[in-house]
């Protein structure tokens, strides 16, 4: 970390060798700060408290040894002085030797030659001994993070305004301290006293001088002198003035400027100049900007506020919309290693991902792992080399172009205060103990795959120094910038890896980033930025890089957003409160493409929102309207007779027909000419070219490609890939044939797939057969093509059976959602559809895919899951069983026999639409149902972000408390007349071991949970260490019995998706809790069964004490694999409310325990 340095220069010398020490003080104060108690105690201060502040304060400590060497005063300064610096290699103890004895004295003065590392100066000529002492402080100042302070004098009724305008510009400089900037006026006498204390004095002179001596005094050979080129004789001019100011604007160094801002700049250079030899340093540590370092910020700022070049950048309107306008801070997912704890404050502990324990912190702790800002992240001091992974629009651009941005603007500082953008940045990790910020580079990662071929660090090097000469318009000197990236001085962001198009390309860049983060002799920071690994097909994680994955917006980080893109949109807080209102509508109604989730797809329907006042009621319809606004958005493409739309719809077919999300323009174009026969090979182009123009929503991407040579090839994408699929599917429905022929011509396995036909079954397409039926919208097509789609799972109307029945029913499930009103309840499709689901899913489930099971079980509970109406009870014979004994649970109980009588347990936790019928009953407001817990039953009003999970009825509903699900059971209680409560513990493991006795609760011990489609719960297989998936976790609760493989005796999700509440208090101390042992009493070290079956330990416990602390068990959607054992124990506080947390019920008559209630 740098030095806190005040003074450049300690000086102690003893009382006799006074004038020497007065002679050396005068010399060094005209080019350094110098602390002398003889000058620099002021009247009334406590001379000691003064001289100790200014020895820790101090960079350099300059003893003069003489004849008096032995003063006891200055003895102890030397003792404090040398205590302060001995250990600090940036600062030094600098002995002074004023007389030719002073070397032999047997004394050895002050105990100087005792130390270590001390430079000697000796005196030989007073300005050598100045000038060595003055190198020795400017080669320290940038270690010392001292900053210059500068005064600004001048008469203020005349050239106040142009002195201001000095200060500001000045105060921009790199190396001067903002606060230390003063504007005085010449007028008051004691301004020359406080501008004799600043580093620097700037001088301006026109026609007065204020009435004082103030400006001839300080008008010496070491000031900065400017005056006006034309000053204003007829306002200001006094004559007794006129001479001495005419003397000053005379002298030979005195700099014309034209007008007040002219000023600004030409003092500005002026200061920058003296700057660069007020502190010399080693190469790559100036901290000053290099001329070509500097201009390449100034050109690069606006470029940056704006925001990449697409249909958001364009005129919305009449109102430009610039990427600061409407930018937000993102989160990363929170990963083993790196999170937020619930201040928010950034934690980066990678042992915590390698301990045998990781991941079992307790139930109640887990809202202590947040995701972080990748703000936080990325300025982390030991993440020094990221990558940032996010699905397109998630943010990843514009993060990089809001760090770029905002380094720049605290390194040129900024002419308009609203648009200097704020940060979380830690600016002082960051910096890392360096002079200066870091100086960003952003690039484009294809611009660096077109030269860096091999993956060679040197090449790398010289493509990021070509980038800052390009845009600097200077020469940027090899040397210095080299030095600058060995010493940490520069902060490269390396966009968008997935563009680049040639395999062999990404890899020779992740080559070279692998080279360049491993060279220990590299300090500079990188951040690199890219789609998920199926868009690269390289391995990220390579050298020292650690990959952080972009999390989805919440809903808070939305509503900032809407907020934001109203107010630079000039609307009041009326019409934002309108938007945001519109927005969570979106969330009511469409939920394929994540809209919400998705920064830029939000901003778009925002758009849509300006344009009608509301929002449509249909995914495919809010696209439509997207697709027009954008189009509108771009001027151009004039010439062009096709309607846009079609060229789209026909191009994005193109690239969607062949899996692709980019192609060559000449191959786009050859097949797209093949629909036009009569199009010649110039028209093509110009027609792509006019396309692209007129909408925005083609991009072209200039890569290298290597087929015999390597040359420049330009390929065709979609601005973002769900319009690619939203127009595509547009392009499959618009042919003259029957819907029965264009879904059979989708679903057909036997392709041709380049003709697009069975391309409905290809992952790559999920996303665009979503769009199926919406194309058609509220229609008798929309609902033929539901009906062709059970056909399909039927075999029937002459359709072939599909193989992927839960697919096809989670497409005609997500239609039926999105037009409710075209298919009510009691519509007999909409039945057949949810019946086939049900039975088709218990029938054979667990064959499907996860990802076929989840869309199918998802939108089952849009439009209304009839598994929800069944008895919810599964009748449990009860017994004894064999609890805890699971040395590889967290918390397991000692193994122990337990007596569980007869009980009823239900199949599911609580779902969403079960609480939702507790709200609408007052469960909140009616006091009867509080009763056990008085005093909480006005603390809330409904479950955490409950509006989002209404949305998803028959998921577990979570962000409840211990006491919400206490007073849910009161409720079931009085409505059922049946004895409805939390299970006990015992209860709980009984009922996930019942049948067996194995560690899971689908019992076997060599079935550990699995992964992907083989996976028996939902959590995050991520922490398991036998692979990994090529399916994500969900990483979010999912409908019930999602995971049959998982089951045990008709019960689901026993293990994974939510952890659920117990009646217990929790307690760790399990030797007290759980009896060993017999009934008498006796209690052996070690348990040892019984050969008779009917003998127990204890029956059905559940401890309640004053903990206050509440059992949980099941693990959830974001625990670990080892949470889903049976035995397997942890805890949360009773008021804890998150979306990990949800309940199950039991119902048992044999078994009434009171409630023991402690907050």
């Amino acid at each position: 970390m740098p030095v806190d340095v005040e003074w450049d220069f300690y000086l102690v010398a003893a009382e006799r060798d006074g004038a020497p020490a007065g002679e050396l003080y005068a010399r060094l104060s005209k080019g350094a700060k110098v602390f002398w108690d003889k000058r620099d105690i002021a009247p009334g201060d406590v001379a000691a408290d003064v001289r100790k502040r200014a020895i820790e304060r101090a960079g350099l400590f300059v003893v003069l040894c003489g004849d008096s060497s032995d003063d006891p005063k200055a003895a102890e300064e030397l003792v404090r002085g040398i205590d302060v610096h001995r250990n600090d290699a940036n600062r030094a103890v600098v002995p002074v030797l004023i007389t030719p004895g002073a070397k032999e004295i047997s004394g050895k003065p002050y105990g100087v030659a005792t130390l270590h590392a001390i430079s000697a100066v000796e005196l030989g000529d007073w300005g050598e001994v100045t000038d060595q002492l003055l190198v020795l402080a400017k080669q320290r100042r940038a270690v010392w993070n001292r900053k210059a302070s500068v005064a600004v004098v001048c008469c203020e009724v005349e050239l106040g305004n142009d002195a201001r305008a000095v200060v500001k510009e000045i105060s921009k400089l790199t190396g001067i301290d903002v606060g230390k900037v003063k504007g005085l006026d010449s007028a008051d006498p004691k301004s020359l006293d406080e501008a004799r204390r600043a580093d620097k004095v700037v001088v301006l002179v026109g026609v007065r001088t204020g009435g004082t001596d103030v400006l001839s005094m300080l008008a010496n050979e070491d000031t900065i002198i400017l005056a006006p080129k034309s000053p204003d004789f007829d306002n200001h001019c006094v004559d007794e003035e006129l001479p001495v100011a005419r003397g000053i604007r005379k002298l030979g160094r005195c700099v014309q400027y034209a007008a007040a801002l002219d000023a600004g700049s030409t003092a500005a250079t002026e200061v920058s100049h003296w700057l660069r030899d007020w502190c010399v340093t080693r190469p790559g540590e100036n901290p000053m900007l290099e001329e070509w370092e500097q201009q390449y910020l100034k050109n690069s700022i606006e470029k940056w506020r704006r925001g990449a070049v697409g249909p958001l950048t364009s005129y919305a309107g009449s109102k430009k919309i610039d990427r600061a306008d409407y930018y937000v801070p993102l989160r990363a997912s929170k990963t083993s290693f790196c999170w937020a704890d619930e201040n928010g404050s950034l934690v980066v502990d990678f042992k915590a991902a390698t301990r045998p324990d990781a991941g079992r912190e307790s139930a109640d702790e887990e809202k202590k792992f947040q995701d972080p800002l990748l703000e936080q992240v990325l300025s982390h001091r030991d993440l020094p080399y990221l990558v940032f992974e996010g699905e397109a629009g998630s943010g990843k651009s514009v993060l990089v172009q809001h760090v770029a941005c905002a380094l720049a603007c605290r390194h040129n500082g900024c002419d308009d205060e609203d648009k200097m953008e704020s940060t979380q940045m830690d600016l002082e990790s960051l910096r890392a103990g360096g002079p200066i910020l870091p100086i960003p580079i952003l690039i484009e990662a294809k611009q660096v795959a077109a030269k860096t071929k091999g993956g060679a660090v040197q090449s790398l090097i010289d493509v990021l120094r070509d980038e800052v000469a390009l845009h600097s318009g200077r020469a940027v000197h090899k040397e210095p910038f080299e030095a600058g990236l060995r010493r940490g001085r520069y902060l490269v962001l390396m966009d968008s890896l997935d563009e680049v198009s040639e395999q062999s390309d990404k890899q020779h860049v992740m080559d070279a980033l692998r080279c360049f983060s491993t060279d220990p002799r590299i300090r500079s920071r990188v951040v690199l930025t890219t789609r998920p690994t199926a868009h690269t097909g390289v391995e990220l994680t390579t050298g020292a890089f650690q990959l952080m994955k972009l999390a989805p917006i919440d809903q808070d980080t939305a509503q900032s957003l809407v907020t934001r893109w109203a107010t630079a949109r000039g609307y009041d807080n009326n019409a934002a409160a309108d938007m945001w209102q519109a927005v969570r509508m979106i969330e009511d109604r469409h939920d394929i493409h994540n809209l919400v989730e998705n920064p830029l797809l939000l901003v778009c329907s925002l758009l849509v929102y300006e344009k009608k006042r509301r929002l449509p009621d249909s995914t495919c319809d809010l696209y439509n309207e997207m697709v027009d606004i954008l189009c509108a958005l771009r001027p151009g493409g004039v010439g062009s007779t096709d309607p846009p739309r079609e060229g789209l719809a026909a191009v994005f077919w193109i690239l969607q027909t062949a899996g692709a999300v980019t192609m060559p323009v000449p191959l786009v174009t050859d097949r797209w000419a093949g629909l036009h026969h009569h199009w010649t090979e110039s028209e093509r182009t110009q027609r792509l070219d006019r396309l692209a123009e007129s909408t925005g929503l083609i991009r072209f991407v200039e890569e290298s490609v290597t087929d015999g040579e390597s040359r420049k090839t330009k390929f065709v994408r979609a601005w973002h890939r769900s319009f690619q699929e939203y127009l595509a599917m547009t392009k499959c429905t618009s042919t003259p044939d029957s819907v029965d022929t264009i879904v059979d011509r989708l679903l057909d396995e036997r392709g041709p797939k380049e003709q697009g036909v069975g391309v409905g079954l290809e992952p790559f397409w999920t996303g665009a057969m979503k769009f199926l039926v919406g194309v058609w919208g509220a229609s008798e097509k929309g609902r033929a093509c539901v009906q062709r789609l059970v056909d399909h799972v039927e075999g029937e109307g002459g359709a072939p059976k599909t193989t992927r029945p839960g697919y096809l029913l989670g497409l005609a499930a997500v239609g039926i959602a999105e037009y409710k009103h075209w298919f009510p309840e009691g519509d007999a499709l909409r039945d057949t559809v949810r019946n086939l689901i049900v039975t088709r899913f218990e029938a054979e489930g667990q064959t499907w895919s996860l990802l076929d099971r989840l869309l199918a079980l998802d939108y089952l509970g849009r439009i209304g899951d009839p598994r929800l109406d069944r008895d919810p009870w599964v009748n449990l014979p009860g017994g004894i069983f064999e609890m805890g004994g699971d040395e590889e649970a967290y918390s397991s109980a000692p193994k122990h026999r337990v007596r569980i009588a007869p009980l009823q347990v239900a199949w599911c936790p609580v779902t969403v639409s079960q609480y939702e019928k507790f709200v609408q009953a007052g469960g909140y407001t009616n006091k009867r149902y509080w009763a056990e817990i008085a005093g909480l039953w006005d603390r809330w009003t409904e479950p955490v972000d409950w509006k989002t999970q209404q949305r998803w009825p028959n998921r577990p509903v979570v962000g409840v408390s211990w006491y919400e699900a206490v007073a849910y059971c009161a409720w079931q209680r009085e409505t059922t007349g049946l004895p409805v409560r939390l299970p006990t513990e015992a209860e709980w493991e009984y009922a996930s071991k019942v049948g067996h006795n194995g560690p899971w609760p689908w019992g076997n011990k060599t079935n550990p949970p699995g992964q992907g489609d083989e996976a028996r719960a939902n959590y995050d297989w991520e922490w398991s260490t036998n692979g990994k998936s090529s399916i994500d976790p969900p990483r979010r609760p999912t409908p019930i019995g999602v995971f049959p493989l998982g089951n045990n005796a008709g019960i689901t999700d026993l293990a994974g998706n939510v952890w659920e509440w117990c009646l217990d208090t929790w307690r760790e101390d399990n030797d007290k809790l759980w009896p060993r042992g017999d009934t008498e009493g006796h209690h052996d070290d070690k348990f040892v069964p019984r050969s008779d079956a009917d003998r127990f330990d204890v029956d059905n416990p559940c401890h309640q004490d004053d903990n206050g602390h509440r059992a949980v068990r099941g693990g959830s959607w974001g625990g670990v694999p080892w949470g889903l054992r049976c035995a397997y124990r942890d805890w949360g506080h009773p008021e804890r409310r998150d979306g990990f947390l949800g309940f199950r019920v039991v119902c048992c008559v044999s078994v009434q325990h009171t409630l023991n209630i402690a907050r």
